[in-house]
């Protein structure tokens, strides 16, 4: 066989395999997966593995809704595969681009999210919490390596934060969390938007050593908080309850 020959037809084999792989049916991918026994659970796959949809997925008590995926074939040639990433929860929509490159990192863009802090508390194995309100993210930018976050920028946000201690809800008002990286240094400064708590301080992560310096304060209108802060020590010379906190994130 002379080799334009053989090239024409490695070609179209290669072209062949190639169509196979792009029109597989999820369904029959999933069932390899071992979800039995796992708090996961699957129902309603539609599409192929490069654009399907899974009509619900669960995982612990959290509930997904029209979880649907279109990978980028052409990013595997620069060694990264790529995804467009939509999902429901509570009909509360979420999307993001997730990108995934040969040495298992993970980086995510342009993630926006709202989610029930119940519900991801719950997820999260943190349900004895009672956390209430609503999440929202606008990440631009989170790269995880490992089990470290490397970058993070962007804004998160907790309305109507509220929990619920020994039989009592505390009520936190609207917390605003913005992210930026320098130098290999994740930095969250927090803040109050509105409502009956005053913090501000900064969260700093660094591989996986924290620092938080925050301070706390009832703005006056909620005595049932003041008290709850005043278990926690004295006010500082600026009237607010300081917190500082150091460690390593149990990864």
């Amino acid at each position: 066989m002379k080799r334009p020959t053989r090239r024409y037809l490695l070609l179209g084999i290669s072209a062949y395999l190639l169509f196979l792989i792009a029109t597989l049916p999820a369904q029959f991918v999933f069932q390899y997966i071992p979800l039995a026994g796992s708090k996961v659970q699957v129902s309603g796959i539609e599409g192929t593995i490069w654009s399907g949809e899974i009509t619900q997925l669960t995982i612990h008590d959290l509930s997904l809704k029209k979880v649907s995926w279109d990978i980028t074939p052409l990013s595997l040639l620069w060694g990264e595969l790529s995804a467009d990433i939509r999902l429901f929860s509570r009909n509360q929509p979420s999307q993001t681009r997730v990108g995934i490159d040969y040495s298992g990192n993970i980086s995510l863009s342009d993630l926006k999210a709202s989610i029930s802090t119940h519900d991801l508390a719950t997820a999260a194995g943190f349900g004895y919490l009672h956390l209430s309100g609503n999440l929202t993210t606008e990440i631009d930018e989170l790269q995880i390596s490992g089990r470290t976050i490397q970058v993070a920028r962007g804004e998160i946000n907790w309305k109507s934060a509220s929990f619920s201690l020994l039989n009592e809800t505390y009520e936190l008002g609207n917390l605003n969390l913005n992210l930026t990286t320098t130098n290999d240094t994740i930095t969250g400064q927090a803040k109050d938007l509105t409502g009956p708590l005053l913090i501000d301080g900064l969260i700093k992560l660094t591989g996986g050593n924290y620092q938080a310096d925050i301070q706390l304060a009832s703005k006056g209108d909620s005595p049932q908080l003041e008290r709850l802060l005043s278990m926690s020590g004295r006010k500082n010379a600026n009237g607010r309850y300081q917190f500082k906190r150091s460690g390593r994130l149990p990864l």
